[in-house]
């Protein structure tokens, strides 16, 4: 497995397990990785971006890799209750799917750091943005 991977099982556990706190479908959310699109400017709906920042690695036995990618988590919303709300419900997606991340590669170890942004120059101007900071670790043969 490598990083790219990962990002991708991490975006798939999210559209599998978030739900709206709008109670609209879990499809309105823009689930990927890159910044924000235009369904945010236009309709209001949230969005979250998940990519990789950086990441380190270390030679393990016989001939593997472990890789500790950290990867940025981006919640933006259009009012602080409704980015609180969807920034707690990314945590327990991946703390409720902490096993089967675990099965498919991913050994997610954790929240390593989050804070509020109440502006962004890329999003209107009531939009909010919470950004999450997670460490992973996954084996790659080499």
């Amino acid at each position: 497995m490598n990083v790219e991977d990962a990002v991708d099982g991490l975006v798939h556990c999210l559209r599998v397990n978030l739900t709206d706190p709008e109670n609209r479908a879990s499809a309105s959310y823009w689930i990927d990785d890159s910044w924000v699109d235009e369904r945010l400017r236009k309709y209001g709906w949230p969005q979250i971006s998940l990519f990789e920042v950086g990441s380190t690695s270390e030679e393990a036995r016989k001939g593997y890799l472990v890789y500790y990618p950290v990867i940025q988590v981006d919640v933006f919303a259009s009012g602080k209750k409704q980015k609180q709300q969807l920034a707690d419900q990314v945590k327990d997606a991946f703390l409720k799917s902490r096993e089967s991340l675990n099965a498919s590669g991913i050994n997610f170890l954790g929240l390593s750091g989050e804070s509020d942004v109440i502006e962004d120059e890329r999003v209107p101007l009531k939009a909010y943005r919470k950004t999450m900071v997670f460490r992973v670790m996954i084996y790659s043969s080499g």
